[in-house]
């Protein structure tokens, strides 16, 4: 059923007074709640600036952990901290991101400590071996998982196994060498370094220069040949090795663990 509008009740004076009535009213109630909103966000935004701003509450104390290579000065630099920042405010994705780009540093966890302390604790890496290149002229330290690491762990690496017969074709700290062999290698240096018989398989040079194999070369021993592969099998083939010979009181000029049976060639006198 259609309903038909009668205009002229519609334009009485009555019922346009009404309704003017009703539009003043309504204008009225939407101003005053757009004023509300407005002061509502205005107070909300001083306050929240005035907390941001509160001397309490500004990072004062910055405690960082666990770093031996790198300064904590460096580490303050290179996350870029500086006194005026307000702890709850600042966002520590990008403190994370900006210390772990660091080749020398591996992870960092970091937290905050109401209300002025930020703690950072940084996990390094550590150098395993140096490379070094044909000519010689070139030293680099390396990590376990055969990255390159910058000069400022040559300090530390001093002491540590020389590799040779890696190739690669420019020094870039962070990066990670193309040859498969080096963690491998690490890998069995790691090993070999937790084992009772360490002191009498003291890793001098780690030698690449065959392909597919990995030589070490020991204090006492010249030549242990391992292959290309890790194996827990071979190193356990190793120390057994070791401590027969050391029973027999063999001295040993090299061994192959490349094949089934182990071949060991004795040192002549």
């Amino acid at each position: 059923m259609k309903y038909k509008i009668n205009k002229k009740v519609a334009s009485r004076p009555s019922v346009n007074k009404v309704n003017r009535s009703r539009m003043i009213h309504g204008m009225f109630s939407t101003i005053i709640i757009i004023s509300i909103i407005g002061g509502v966000i205005w107070t909300g935004s001083l306050v929240i600036r005035k907390f941001l701003q509160h001397p309490d509450f500004v990072i004062k104390r910055l405690y960082i952990v666990n770093n031996k290579i790198i300064s904590g000065t460096d580490i303050k630099n290179i996350a870029r901290i500086s006194t005026n920042m307000n702890i709850y405010a600042t966002s520590l994705a990008p403190i994370k991101q900006r210390l772990e780009h660091h080749p020398d540093i591996r992870a960092v966890e970091i937290t905050k400590q109401h209300p002025d302390m930020l703690v950072i604790k940084v996990f390094e890496r550590e150098p395993y071996a140096i490379l070094v290149s044909a000519n010689k002229k070139i030293e680099i330290p390396v990590d376990r998982e055969g990255i390159m690491l910058s000069g400022n762990t040559m300090e530390y690496a001093m002491p540590l196994p020389i590799i040779e017969g890696v190739k690669f074709t420019c020094y870039q700290p962070g990066m990670k060498l193309d040859d498969i062999r080096v963690p491998i290698a690490m890998q069995y240096l790691d090993v070999l370094l937790r084992v009772p018989q360490r002191t009498f398989l003291k890793i001098k040079k780690i030698s690449m220069d065959q392909p597919d194999n990995i030589v070490l070369k020991t204090a006492s021993i010249d030549e242990i040949h391992l292959g290309a592969e890790y194996t827990n099998t071979k190193v356990a083939r190793l120390i057994a090795a070791v401590n027969e010979s050391r029973i027999l009181r063999i001295n040993m000029q090299r061994i192959d663990l490349r094949f089934k049976d182990v071949v060991i060639v004795p040192r002549l006198l």
